[in-house]
C-alpha cells in the first residue's frame, strides 16, 4: 500500500484545550520508516511515472553514546588453570562488569532471557519510553537507549610457559541474541583479542588442558549497533573528538553463515586511546541505501552460536 501527501506533513502530539499546556498523547513517539526516507524529484510526475526518488534521507543516526568502563585483562575470568571442556570460573562484579541475578534478564529486542550468573559488560541494555503508560505500566512506544548500547570484544591472556590453545566464549550480543566465538591463545605471556562484540558472557570453555594460568578480560574494541561495511557509513567521536581516520575501524563481516572465527556481524571500532571510565564513545551510522530494507542489511547476518 502506498500513501501520498501533497505536504507539508506535520506530526505533533494531541492538542490540549486552550489554557492547558503539554501533550496528552499516550502514543507519543518518534516517527519511523522502513527503508528510510528519500527525496522526490518534482519534475518527473510521480503520480504518472512512479519514478523520481533520489537520495537516502536517513542521514547519520546517533545509535550509541556511552562512557565505557576501563578495560581489564582479567575482569571476566581471573588467572586460572584450564582443563578441556571445563568452563572457567567467571569473575565477580567489578567496575563496568555486573552479574545477572536470579531470573536473569529478558532483553526486549530479542525476547530472549539471558540466564542468571551471566556477566554484563557496561550495564544492561535499556529503553527510552515515550507517551504514557497503560494501566499495566507498559508503554506503546519505546526506543533502544543509546546510552546503554556498548558491547565490546573480549581477550585472553596467558603466562610465561603456557602452551596456548583455543577457548570458546559464549554469550549474547547487545540485542540479546546468543553468540559464540573461538579465540586461540598463543604461547607465553601474550594477549589475544577476539573480533566479536559481546554484551553478555555466559561461559568460557577451553579445548585444551594446561597447568599454566589464563585470564579473560575486556578490550577497547567496541561493537557498532547497526551494520556498517565501510568507514564512510560511520561518524565516530571519542572523548569529544571527531574521528577522521579509519584506523581501528573494521567493517561488518558478511560471511553467511557466520562461523566461530569470523568478524563481528555489524562491525567494530577500536578506540585509539585507552578507555578510562570518563571518555565517551559516540557513533552515528548512515546505512548504505542497498541495506535499508532488510534485517540483515541493518543488523548483519545471524550470529554464530554453536
Amino acid at each position: 500500500m502506498k500513501s501520498t501527501f501533497t505536504g507539508p506533513l506535520i506530526s505533533f502530539g494531541q492538542r490540549l484545550p486552550p489554557g492547558e499546556s503539554g501533550i496528552a498523547n499516550p502514543d507519543l513517539g518518534p516517527s519511523s520508516w522502513v527503508g528510510g526516507a528519500t527525496f522526490l524529484d518534482p519534475r518527473v510526475g510521480y503520480n504518472q511515472t512512479r519514478k523520481g526518488w533520489i537520495g537516502v534521507g536517513v542521514e547519520y543516526r546517533r545509535v550509541l553514546a556511552q562512557v565505557p568502563a576501563a578495560l581489564g585483562g582479567a575482569n571476566l575470568a581471573a588467572l586460572q588453570n584450564v582443563a578441556t571442556g571445563v568452563s572457567l570460573t567467571l569473575a565477580a562484579a567489578s567496575a563496568g562488569i555486573t552479574v545477572l541475578g536470579t531470573g536473569g534478564l529478558k532483553v526486549w529486542a530479542s525476547g530472549n532471557i539471558v540466564p542468571a550468573g551471566a556477566l554484563v559488560l557496561d550495564g544492561n541494555p535499556s529503553l527510552v519510553n515515550y507517551g504514557s503508560p497503560d494501566p499495566n505500566g507498559k508503554y506503546s512506544n519505546n526506543a533502544y537507549a543509546i546510552s546503554s548500547m556498548v558491547a565490546r570484544a573480549v581477550s585472553v591472556t596467558g603466562v610465561a610457559g603456557g602452551a596456548g590453545g583455543a577457548f570458546t566464549v559464549r554469550g549474547y550480543d547487545v540485542y540479546g541474541y546468543p553468540m559464540a566465538e573461538t579465540i586461540t591463545a598463543t604461547a607465553g605471556a601474550t594477549t589475544v583479542a577476539g573480533k566479536k562484540a559481546f554484551k553478555f558472557v555466559t561461559s568460557v570453555i577451553p579445548a585444551f588442558t594446561d597447568a599454566h594460568n589464563y585470564s579473560f578480560g575486556t578490550t577497547d574494541v567496541f561493537g557498532l549497533p547497526l551494520r556498517a561495511s565501510n568507514f564512510h557509513e560511520v561518524l565516530l567521536w571519542w572523548n569529544d573528538t571527531l574521528i577522521t581516520a579509519n584506523t581501528g575501524f573494521v567493517g561488518a563481516d558478511a560471511t553467511n553463515p557466520a562461523t566461530a572465527t569470523t568478524g563481528d556481524v555489524r562491525g567494530t571500532y577500536a578506540v585509539q586511546s585507552a578507555s578510562d571510565g570518563t571518555k565517551r564513545l559516540v557513533a552515528m551510522i548512515g546505512p548504505a541505501q542497498s541495506t535499508l530494507a532488510t534485517a540483515i542489511g541493518l543488523f548483519g547476518v545471524t550470529q554464530f552460536t554453536s
